[in-house]
């Protein structure tokens, strides 16, 4: 069978062999290195690990924090918490972190029985817009090479009911390509109804709040192309003048 990666993508034998072009060659890490990357990640991992015990200890005293991790990781110190998220959450405890950082536990504490009375609606309920062909069509094309949602894959029935869930909590927004890969990432950290309710909040919560990219129009998409365009030209004058002339836009 085709070897699999620490993070469940499928390797093909082109890939996994060295017989040149970037997508056929394979990087080789020294074991030396693994070692201490493995090292590093464990010693982290301990850190996150007695930062949960201690929110979750809190939590159990008021479960108002519960939507709150700011005020119990890193004993409520937000400079350390996020000193430590950008060095990178450890593969072991990025589920839970992260459904602490979206503030899910509220939203499921808040909304109980939501996600399956939406699942329940979508059986019968038609959308104006063929909303639920478009994500069946669409299912085989997220992450086809992840063992999870490759075809017939076991996340595929999860990553639809997600996806059709949310296109009847937020009708506006229905479904846009795009948001598949944002469900399938947060469903192999968390299960099917966490991965809802981290999608929700992701869309409208603060600091993210990207909703706006997948509305009619992409407001937010054109804004930070716009943004991301005046940067090259400050930053990278040279840069900026040698894409136009080759008539490439930022948006490609």
């Amino acid at each position: 069978p085709p070897p699999f990666p620490r993070y469940g993508f499928i390797l093909s034998p082109a890939s996994a062999s060295s017989n040149g072009g970037s997508r056929a060659t394979q990087v080789s890490i020294p074991p030396s290195e693994l070692a201490r990357r493995s090292a590093l990640e464990g010693k982290r991992a301990g850190k996150w690990v007695a930062m949960l015990k201690e929110h979750e200890a809190a939590a159990a005293a008021d479960p108002a924090l519960l939507g709150r991790a700011q005020s119990g990781l890193c004993a409520g110190d937000p400079e350390l918490l996020k000193k430590r998220v950008r060095k990178g959450v450890p593969d072991i405890v990025r589920g839970r972190v992260w459904n602490l950082l979206g503030g899910v536990p509220g939203l499921m504490r808040a909304n109980p029985d939501k996600y399956a009375i939406l699942l329940e609606k979508s059986a019968t309920f038609v959308p104006s817009r063929d909303i639920r062909e478009t994500i069946m069509r669409d299912i085989n094309r997220t992450f086809p090479k992840h063992a999870m949602f490759a075809s017939a894959g076991p996340g595929q029935n999860s990553l639809r009911n997600v996806l059709v869930a949310y296109s009847l909590y937020d009708e506006e927004v229905g479904y846009c390509q795009g948001l598949g890969f944002i469900a399938a990432l947060f469903l192999t950290y968390m299960p099917e109804e966490e991965a809802f309710w981290q999608i929700v909040s992701v869309m409208n919560r603060s600091p993210t709040n990207i909703r706006l990219l997948y509305i009619d129009g992409m407001p937010l998409a054109q804004k930070t192309l716009y943004v991301g365009d005046r940067l090259i030209k400050k930053f990278f004058p040279k840069l900026h003048k040698h894409l136009q002339r080759e008539c490439c836009d930022i948006s490609m």
